[in-house]
Order: C-alpha cells, then structure tokens, then sequence
C-alpha cells in the first residue's frame, strides 16, 4: 500500500480521508496547507502519493503543484492528485501545471472507489523520474 499525503484545510474532510485511506491499508500524513506539505514531501524518504485540495483556505492547492512542478525531485518522486469541490471549469485554467505532473482530478463529493483507485495510479506513478 502507498503513503499518502493529505493537503486539506477542512477538518472533518480530512479526518474522513485519512480514515478512509487507513481503512484501505494506506499510511496516511496530513497538512493543513501546501507550506506544511512541501516540507514534509522534501524530508520524505520514499515516494508519496500527495492528495491536494484545490483551494486551501487561503491560498490554492495549485501552489504546491507549481512548487512540485519547478522542482524535479519533488515533480518526479511523488504522485499527485487534485481534489475539488469546484466546477470543472476552475480546474481549466490548470491544465497544462496538471498535465506536467501527471496530476489526475477527483471531483468532490467522491466516490470511495474512484478515489482509491486513483491513489493506485498514483502510486504507480510515483518515483518514475
């Protein structure tokens, strides 16, 4: 099973996902936002596969994404996944920063298996530099 690191602002959404995941033979990490996350991520010792929330209180999800985007070590050796409660059409405007980390979406409220599926991809697309 993968390590998953959940980058959510929302109390109660996080304790869901990070139950849910455990539940599913994940570990599972947490941070409440993407400063908290990239610290974690650069002292990691194996690849995590990185569940981010598009909009983190104050800042957006996106912020750790460009961060992972300009850093190779950080682009190459995790997965990641964008999750969001918004319209599709928010998401757009980060279609070329996704598609240069291999980031999939997974719209809120989630199925359970479409999200567990998607930290097997994920996972599998974690540390292939």
């Amino acid at each position: 099973m993968a390590q998953v690191l959940v980058v959510e602002d929302d109390t109660p959404t996080r304790e869901v996902l990070r139950l849910m995941l455990e539940d599913a033979g994940h570990q599972v990490s947490e941070a409440i936002n993407a400063p908290a996350a990239i610290d974690l991520l650069r002292a990691a010792p194996t690849s995590w596969v990185v569940l981010v929330d598009l909009l983190l209180g104050a800042e957006s999800g996106d912020s750790l994404l460009r961060t992972a985007a300009q850093d190779p070590a950080l682009g190459s050796r995790h997965g990641y996944i964008l999750t969001t409660a918004s319209t599709p059409s928010l998401v757009i405007p980060q279609t070329a920063l996704l598609e240069s980390l291999a980031v999939e979406v997974v719209y809120k409220p989630f199925e359970i298996d479409h999200l567990l599926a998607a930290v097997d991809r994920a996972a599998a697309r974690a540390g292939r530099a």
